[in-house]
């Protein structure tokens, strides 16, 4: 039997769980796994790719509100293409081509939820997630002013274990390799009593 008999092709969501350490460079269970979570999702938030906004976004604010729990809101609804109009929701279960691919969607599926909201033009929707899937329709909400996305991750202990996020300087890179800026549109908050 070749290696190539062994190997197995697994769809997203299970990929991701069964092999946690390729995604975050942690294993599952391992005391650093939130901390790495949290800081790949505010690199995303802060760097969404060239195809969705610019290099950086220009705020990002990562707020921690309990030990496995954090909220990333960013300045950024204007990923969409010029033109779309709320809701955003239209052909997949996430608001952006940020928020459709990538940590974001690596991190949902390690989460017990996934509170998604996105506004623009005095209008915004929010959308709560199982993983990849939307347990309900978007719902209208009131809009702050301007335009932004928040996703508030709520990490799941079943692979995480009992540990919780912190705010690690050696954990926390949330630059890519290429990046030459420093992260001052990222403000990191404990709101942990």
């Amino acid at each position: 039997m070749s290696d190539r008999d062994e190997l197995t092709v697994l769809p997203g969501e299970e990929a991701v769980r069964r092999r946690i350490h390729m995604y975050f460079g942690v294993g599952r269970g391992d005391p650093r796994l939130p901390t790495m979570v949290f800081g790949e999702v505010v690199k995303q938030a802060f760097h969404p790719g060239r195809d969705s906004a610019a290099a950086h976004v220009s705020r990002v604010v990562a707020e921690i509100t309990a030990d496995l729990v954090f909220t990333v809101t960013d300045d950024q609804a204007d990923t969409l293409p010029p033109g779309h109009d709320l809701p955003l929701f239209t052909g997949h279960p996430l608001m952006d081509r940020r928020l459709r691919r990538g940590v974001y969607l690596d991190a949902s599926t390690i989460c017990t939820h996934v509170d998604v909201e996105v506004w623009r033009d005095g209008r915004g929707f929010r959308l709560t997630l199982d993983g990849y899937r939307p347990i309900a329709p978007p719902e209208p909400f009131t809009a702050p002013a301007g335009a932004g996305t928040r996703a508030t991750f709520f990490l799941d202990e079943a692979f995480t274990g009992r540990a919780a996020i912190t705010l690690d300087p050696m954990l926390l890179d949330l630059h890519y390799p290429d990046c030459g800026e420093r992260p001052d549109g990222v403000v990191l908050r404990d709101l942990r009593g």
